[in-house]
């Protein structure tokens, strides 16, 4: 099975929570997504966080892979008025797990990234912008 973009049942978010995953953006509160690219045969998910205030050109991504829970932040840039590239700028593991195999991990993330896109929206609806991965 492939990457998808889905919205997360009342079940998966629950199962989500349980995770107990500090939100990055308000370090006392749990993060909570809606929303997620999956693949449940590889036990990998992308959840975007958000960005900071002010440094609105750099994303946060909640990536869980397996037991792992890895935070991705990245950089988006415009390459031209209909493209733009995303750029891996550091990611580092949230919880105490077995790390997972460095290129394995960056795959798996590059992989539900091009699901992503630019904004997570399912494959029916019309991207706003082609992207490519820039590492």
């Amino acid at each position: 099975m492939a990457f998808i973009n889905e919205r997360l049942t009342d079940l998966q978010r629950e199962d989500f929570a349980r995770r107990n995953i500090t939100d990055p953006l308000q370090q006392n509160q749990l993060f909570v997504s809606y929303f997620w690219t999956a693949d449940f045969e590889r036990n990998a998910f992308l959840a975007n966080v958000g960005s900071y205030h002010d440094l609105p050109e750099e994303t946060l991504f909640i990536f869980i892979f397996n037991q792992g829970i890895y935070l991705f932040k990245l950089e988006m840039r415009d390459i031209d008025c209909k493209t733009k590239e995303w750029n891996l700028l550091d990611f580092k593991p949230l919880n105490d797990t077995t790390e997972a195999d460095r290129c394995l991990l960056i795959s798996l993330f590059k992989e539900a990234l091009a699901e992503y896109k630019y904004n997570g929206l399912p494959r029916k609806c019309s991207q706003q912008f082609n992207m490519k991965i820039n590492f």
